[in-house]
């Protein structure tokens, strides 16, 4: 148990660490988001929206499934866009960063309970079962993104990068900490 608890900790605490090198230091995620000259004018046409995600263009509620259909006929081939809005930029880097950890704990935490209710034993194991769930994420999230939603490679190759690199820094310390061999009892 004790070993565990060690185990969740310091991996909550790796992850923590990598993500925050590779936003702020690293050149992981240096070309994540684009920017455009006519930001200001683009948030002023926004203003006013409720806060949330839209799909551009859209489909306005209340029409019939032929007339959503004709809509969407007549808008391939065009721009289009998908976006996040927000009335107000918060600029609450303690609060992120203690959600950030607290998802990790999380994350360890399932890691680790997976491991154990698998009986997976051995460094090297320890380290294929980790890689496996963070190929899971990878194949689950970022693809189906770019499958379903176009996102640009720009965006996803931090996002695999980081479920990747993550996994292995985590797993490296899952199979030290709990892939090792209890000590024979005297």
């Amino acid at each position: 148990m004790k070993n565990s608890i060690i185990a969740i900790l310091i991996g909550a605490l790796i992850l923590f660490v990598y993500q925050a090198l590779a936003w702020m230091v690293l050149p992981v995620h240096a070309n994540s988001h684009k920017y455009t000259a006519t930001e200001d004018s683009l948030l002023a046409a926004m203003n006013g929206l409720e806060e949330g995600v839209y799909y551009l263009p859209g489909t306005p509620p209340n029409i019939g499934k032929s007339e959503a259909q004709k809509l969407h006929e007549n808008n391939v081939g065009k721009p289009w866009a998908m976006l996040y809005y927000h009335e107000n930029l918060e600029m609450n880097m303690g609060k992120s960063m203690g959600l950030g950890f607290l998802i990790d704990l999380i994350a360890v935490a399932l890691t680790v309970r997976l491991i154990q209710l698998g009986n997976i034993t051995g460094k090297s194991n320890i380290l294929r079962a980790t890689m496996v769930i963070a190929f899971i994420i990878v194949f689950s999230s970022a693809m189906m993104n770019w499958n379903w939603f176009s996102t640009p490679w720009h965006y996803l190759t931090g996002e695999i990068l980081d479920h990747l690199i993550g996994g292995l820094l985590l797993g490296l310390w899952l199979g030290f900490i709990l892939g090792r061999k209890p000590k024979a009892a005297n």
